[in-house]
């Protein structure tokens, strides 16, 4: 079955229940999904495209159908030939709720079932009929509609220790950022295998913004590292130049770049990745910062998941030591965790308690990063770290590249010259 175009529906299920009372029904099911109805999508209206996105994809597997109403609930319907694929998709759609207190303490009882509710169209299209028909009505109630509006806002949690920016400072920062070129702030930096006297193998590279060069350049009188509230506005402000910049750009390397977890709700990441070719996106990895994820687990999970499904991998930067233990569980489920290395740091990485923790991350593909002399390396190595990152890491790779690449004339040198490279230059 097709789906239908991804608006409310609510008049064409209608049409559409009414046509299938006249026809075989064996096997076919439908689950309304009261999103409406669930505090955490009320209270987190840009999870609700996450979910959608979810659903869909459930349907197309399943060749099913799905219908999003006006409330932002949704119907689905399949045909389902065994009781266990039945089972299969709805413990999928039981995770739709797991960051819902009230689904989550009654597990599959009487409050998840209100939330997810399963039909067996064969015996219970009338049924089915009835719930869309209400929730028609609530549409065409002014009082109802009221009442059934999910609510506004923005993801996540809010801080509220940040102290906010005035108008003049945000339409400040918005206008700097809009008319310069992002590009001039945009660095490469690679992350590399290296196993003792080898030559480094570079698996991606980090393109990020230099927050040094954009202060330089256009805030020079504002402190963007400690004033939390200028750098959290300026940090969502440069994940959509950032993306829009990617867009436009052809990167032929695999590659990093961070975002936070709001973003990836947004629709300019959706615009990105529908900007990618089949198979690409293989290629990156989103990184998001510890505090990030930590200060809303729910939502980084949701986002996580979404990167997943459409093949993605993710990084985990700005690890501590002693974060590890924690960061180590199999629960954060990423693809990298990005361990920074301070040389004057009190923490003796050798200790028996990080022991088991460096294990457990190492097979998840420990990344030991700020790796800025032959030291560290050599301390990482004893770890049993693979990946690097550093500007010794930097160093190591321009002399591998040198020792095989025919010496470039000195015009073509002083143009390659720098630890980074921006994006848009190539990096031989």
């Amino acid at each position: 079955m097709k789906s239908p175009p991804q608006t409310h529906q609510d008049q064409q299920l209608i049409e559409f229940l009414d046509r299938l009372s006249r026809r075989q029904r064996k096997r076919l099911f439908a689950v309304h999904l009261r999103l409406s109805e669930s505090n955490f999508y009320r209270r987190n209206r840009a999870f609700l495209m996450i979910a959608g996105h979810t659903v869909g994809q459930l349907a197309t597997r399943h060749l099913g159908q799905v219908y999003r109403l006006w409330n932002e609930d949704f119907v689905m319907m399949v045909e389902v030939p065994q009781d266990q694929d039945l089972a299969r998709i709805s413990k999928q759609l039981q995770y739709l709720f797991a960051e819902d207190p009230m689904a989550y303490e009654s597990g599959v009882g009487s409050d998840y079932e209100r939330l997810c509710t399963w039909y067996s169209l064969e015996t219970e299209l009338g049924t089915l009929r009835d719930a869309v028909d209400a929730v028609a009505a609530a549409n065409r109630d002014p009082k109802g509609k009221e009442r059934a509006q999910p609510g506004g806002g923005r993801s996540g949690k809010s801080d509220a220790s940040l102290v906010p920016l005035t108008a003049a400072e945000v339409a400040a920062i918005e206008n700097s950022l809009r008319s310069a070129d992002i590009g001039v702030f945009i660095k490469r930096q690679p992350v590399a295998v290296m196993v003792g006297a080898a030559p480094p193998e570079v698996i991606f590279s980090e393109y990020y913004v230099s927050i040094n060069a954009l202060k330089a350049r256009l805030f020079p009188k504002i402190d963007l590292r400690n004033s939390r509230a200028v750098f959290q506005v300026l940090t969502h402000m440069l994940d959509d130049r950032m993306l829009a910049h990617l867009r436009r750009t052809r990167i032929n390397e695999r590659f990093s770049f961070n975002l936070n977890v709001q973003t990836i709700l947004s629709d300019k990441f959706m615009q990105f990745d529908e900007s990618l070719r089949t198979g690409n996106r293989g290629s990156i990895v989103i990184e998001f910062q510890k505090a990030d994820v930590l200060m809303d687990f729910g939502a980084f999970r949701m986002a996580r998941d979404f990167l997943r499904s459409r093949g993605y991998r993710i990084c985990m930067d700005g690890v501590t030591p002693d974060l590890l233990p924690m960061l180590a569980h199999p629960d954060l489920d990423v693809d990298f965790l990005k361990l920074f290395w301070f040389k004057d740091q009190e923490t003796d990485w050798r200790s028996a308690r990080y022991g088991e923790a460096f294990k457990a991350a190492s097979r998840r593909r420990l990344i030991m990063a700020r790796v800025d002399d032959p030291e560290a390396l050599a301390l990482g190595q004893k770890l049993k770290i693979a990946l690097f990152q550093g500007f010794h890491v930097d160093r190591a790779v321009a002399d591998a590249r040198n020792r095989v690449l025919p010496r470039l004339p000195r015009s073509s040198q002083s143009q390659s010259q720098g630890r980074y490279i921006p994006i848009g230059r190539p990096d031989e």
